[in-house]
C-alpha cells in the first residue's frame, strides 16, 4: 500500500523566502529523516512554485513593456514635440521591447 504525503505550502514558501537551493532542501529533509519519495515530491513542488512565481513576474514585465510601447506609439502618432519625434519613437520602442523580451525570458526559462 502506498502512502500519500502531504506537502505543506508554508514550508515551500519558507524555502523560497530563504532562497534555498534544491541540494540544501534535500540535505535538510534527509536530516529530518524523510524518505527519497517524499524528498522528490517536495523538490518538485518547490521547483514548480518557484517557476510559477517567476512566470508571474515575467507577465508583469510583458504587460509593462506593452503599455510603454503603446504609449510611445501614441505619442509618436500625435507628435506633440516634433523635435523629439525620433527620440520618443525609437527610445520608447527600444526600451519597451527590452522590457517585453525580458518578461518573455522570465516566462519561458
Amino acid at each position: 500500500m502506498t502512502e500519500t504525503t502531504s506537502i505543506d505550502p508554508a514550508v515551500i514558501e519558507q524555502w523560497i523566502k530563504n532562497n534555498f537551493d534544491p541540494e540544501r532542501i534535500r540535505q535538510q529533509m534527509i536530516a529530518q529523516g524523510s524518505d527519497e519519495v517524499t524528498i522528490e515530491e517536495h523538490l518538485q513542488a518547490f521547483k514548480k512554485k518557484k517557476q510559477l512565481r517567476k512566470q508571474g513576474v515575467g507577465f508583469i514585465y510583458i504587460a509593462a513593456g506593452s503599455i510603454l510601447g503603446f504609449i510611445g506609439c501614441v505619442i509618436a502618432m500625435v507628435n506633440p514635440f516634433p523635435e523629439f519625434y525620433h527620440m520618443l519613437l525609437y527610445g520608447f520602442g527600444s526600451i519597451s521591447m527590452l522590457i517585453v523580451f525580458w518578461g518573455l525570458y522570465q516566462v519561458f526559462e
